[in-house]
């Protein structure tokens, strides 16, 4: 039995990522941990009890975490998924209430109480992880594994060079990088490229009609109309998905390499930028696995397993005056997708 300690923001992505784990015999979700995002720390908290309930696994603990970045404000981002950080879904009060204990705390203490029988998945900024290292480096020796989504090789999604999560707090990223943690890095444009929703995917998650495949296609608009008009995408890409994907079955990734991985915390015009250093420039030592291809068509299938989405025929091409509901809005080529913003 493998155990999972799950931290992020309480977006619709993490909900699903959470469901993706948490609804394997082989897998053990011992806590969720939130933390400021894309929304306030208590937003986050409610969406992941709210997510968990609605997919049948309330059994499993949350831990509310940090309210703020470690040295700056929390920079929420409602772009992606709307103020909630649900998109379009109208959540429920959840039932239950979180764990008394901090986030933090509660890593910690999972930490050294399962040790290398534990594996960390950080799907939101790293302030939690960060908080906790400082109080006790030695946490880094502790977990098997680390997995991280977030920072990217090439171009950002929140400004030129950033991805949100290293964006929102750096300094925490950069401690967590070098920490000497065992960490496997996903960037957001390995999902960019290998892990956004194509239009059989969106019939297929629709032709499910589970209440988990409504979840993901209401929560999951916003972030595809922000692909479309800022990110000239065709429909949302999923990082967080990508990298549980991979932690869950690591025949997701393709090929990975040993890098040296900084994060930029000064610059005016690259805050939060991951800065890579694959041929030794810096004469500093690698501190991550460097995820540089992945199975997307894989990481799909865990995905559609985990929302309850069978197979289904390919959909019958639609005519340009058709316009279907969906996550994505019109199938067609849409003139905002390929104009800049």
């Amino acid at each position: 039995m493998r155990r999972f300690l799950v931290d992020g923001d309480g977006t619709t992505e993490d909900v699903v990522a959470v469901w993706m784990a948490a609804k394997r015999p082989d897998v053990e979700v011992v806590a969720v941990t939130t933390v400021a995002g894309c929304v306030r720390v208590q937003q986050a908290t409610e969406n992941m009890l709210y997510g968990l309930e609605l997919g049948g696994l309330a059994r499993v603990p949350v831990y509310a975490g940090c309210e703020r970045p470690l040295v700056r404000p929390h920079s929420p981002f409602d772009a992606f998924f709307g103020r909630s950080g649900l998109g379009t879904h109208t959540a429920a009060k959840p039932k239950g209430r979180a764990e008394s204990a901090h986030a933090v705390d509660a890593i910690l203490s999972l930490c050294r109480h399962y040790r290398k029988d534990l594996e960390l998945v950080c799907l939101g900024p790293l302030t939690n992880l960060a908080a906790a290292l400082i109080q006790a480096p030695r946490l880094a020796e502790m977990p098997a594994q680390v997995y991280v989504y977030g920072g990217s090789g090439q171009g950002g999604n929140v400004t030129a060079c950033a991805e949100y999560n290293f964006y929102a707090d750096p300094e925490a990223a950069a401690l967590v990088l070098d920490s000497g943690l065992p960490i496997t890095l996903f960037g957001w444009d390995l999902a960019r490229q290998h892990l956004w929703m194509r239009d059989a995917d969106i019939h297929r998650i629709r032709q499910g009609g589970t209440r988990e495949c409504r979840f993901f296609l209401e929560g999951t608009r916003t972030l595809a109309d922000y692909a479309r008009r800022i990110l000239r995408q065709r429909g949302s890409d999923l990082g967080a998905v990508l990298a549980t994907a991979a932690a869950l079955d690591p025949a997701v990734i393709r090929d990975v390499a040993r890098v040296r991985a900084d994060v930029e915390t000064r610059g005016e015009l690259t805050r939060g930028q991951l800065v890579l250093d694959p041929l030794g420039m810096s004469r500093r030592p690698p501190n991550v696995r460097w995820v540089r291809d992945v199975d997307g068509d894989r990481a799909r299938e865990a995905l559609f397993t985990a929302l309850g989405a069978p197979p289904v025929p390919e959909p019958v091409p639609s005519s340009p005056s058709e316009e279907p509901a969906g996550e994505v809005g019109p199938e067609v080529e849409d003139a905002q997708a390929t104009q800049a913003p």
